[in-house]
């Protein structure tokens, strides 16, 4: 059973997209960076990260599940034939690899510290 960690969308300006939650839909920001920026709906964190790429898609979410063990699921990935990213470590010891479904959503799987 997959339990849901994160939701963020990728945004083109983040001061522009910090101001409109806040301003419009009255959230507090828990983290607020130019990188990363967070607030909390129930024991989900919702957060905006700048675009990945040019490429990326307008208004796309990015669904993060945790996960107890990161290679567990990079191997899985593998077995399955789907692409991933390397694996990123955060500031605060939080692993996580991305991929995406056959549809181009995309997917985090993430191992908190």
């Amino acid at each position: 059973m997959l339990n849901l960690h994160t939701l963020h969308a990728e945004v083109a300006n983040m001061d522009e997209a910090v101001t409109f939650y806040e301003d419009f839909l009255g959230v507090t920001f828990a983290v607020k960076t130019p990188h990363w920026s967070q607030f909390h709906v129930g024991d989900i964190t919702i957060g905006l990260h700048p675009r990945y790429s040019a490429e990326a898609t307008k208004g796309g979410w990015v669904l993060g599940f945790t996960v107890n063990s990161i290679e567990e699921w990079i191997a899985k990935l593998d077995d399955a034939k789907v692409g991933h990213s390397e694996i990123d470590t955060l500031h605060d010891g939080t692993q996580m690899v991305s991929f995406a479904d056959p549809d181009g959503i995309r997917w985090q799987a993430i191992q908190p510290r």
